[in-house]
């Protein structure tokens, strides 16, 4: 997906994003009808302006600013068609620039079969899904009800730290209205998923990073090894290095942290790829948790940035 780098929490937040949709002409045919699903939020305040892109102050800087009204491809609650028994295929994008989306659809479940970085090693079924602001997932949804009825898939809120969850209810994000026509069968699939190889990781360079805050002059600092960006020596490395990641967060919210210019593989916490293996360029880091990951520097030298989404 697209956004800017300048100004970006007016400009995402106010809009200026959209997804890009990369084909392999490998991947199995016939999955269902396709959909491309940007999810994201906007701040409306009651006499129709724009909320304030730096509003909230140290707060807002801390947990993020969300916006009040949720938007799924720019639109408030739309519905989509469908018929009974036959398979979508949902490309989902987290363009909010705070907000998590937790998504659950009632009596239904979900199969991811890819995410940042295309197709997953193999399937695996969730009953919620959870993407953190610039995640994506690509899903398998097969919608079933009586004949002209209507689903309702739910913005649920998710647990990322102190008060993140205190009094806020669901919300519904989109509707899915049945055909008036009998239950169809989805044709069967075959199998799902692609041969990933793993990272080697022998001699890999380790990089520690710590999520770090201060507040001792009297304002919030975010940092990185208690470094601000704005002080921060640049990581180096060479074309063709591997490096095992491991980033800890020491804050009381969770942080999506990104990294630009290139995927990476995700790690246990014994150094192993979890499986399934998948390419990831955005991973959740929890409150007090750490998540370990192992790039390669394949191609593309120069200067690249990481950030918290």
């Amino acid at each position: 997906w697209y956004h800017p780098h300048v100004h970006s929490a007016a400009q995402v937040g106010y809009g200026l994003y959209g997804p890009l949709l990369v084909e392999d002409a490998g991947e199995p045919a016939g999955l269902g009808d396709e959909l491309v699903l940007v999810l994201s939020d906007i701040g409306v305040e009651a006499d129709g302006s724009l909320r304030d892109p730096a509003g909230g102050g140290d707060a807002g800087t801390l947990f993020g600013r969300e916006g009040n009204t949720l938007l799924a491809n720019g639109r408030v609650d739309p519905v989509i068609g469908a018929r009974a028994g036959l398979r979508q295929r949902w490309r989902l994008v987290n363009a909010a620039k705070s907000r998590y989306f937790q998504l659950a659809l009632a009596d239904h479940s979900f199969t991811r079969i890819g995410g940042d970085g295309g197709m997953l090693e193999y399937p695996i079924e969730t009953e919620r899904l959870v993407l953190a602001p610039g995640e994506r997932a690509d899903v398998l949804v097969v919608p079933r009800g009586a004949p002209d009825a209507t689903l309702s898939l739910r913005w649920v809120p998710y647990d990322r730290g102190y008060g993140s969850t205190f009094q806020r209810p669901e919300a519904e994000l989109l509707r899915i209205h049945l055909e008036d026509a009998p239950e169809a069968e989805a044709p069967e699939l075959g199998p799902l998923g692609r041969v990933i190889p793993t990272l080697d990781t022998t001699g890999a360079a380790a990089v520690a990073l710590d999520l770090t805050m201060d507040q001792s002059g009297g304002s919030l600092v975010m940092s990185i090894n208690g470094v601000p960006s704005w002080d921060a020596v640049p990581l180096m490395a060479f074309v063709g290095d591997t490096q095992v990641w491991t980033v800890k967060n020491t804050m009381e919210f969770a942080h999506p942290f990104h990294l630009h210019g290139y995927f990476f593989q995700p790690l246990g916490a014994d150094g192993r790829a979890l499986h399934p293996v998948e390419w990831k360029d955005t991973l959740n880091v929890p409150v007090d948790g750490v998540v370990r990951f192992a790039v390669r520097y394949d191609d593309r030298p120069g200067m690249w940035m990481f950030h918290c989404h």
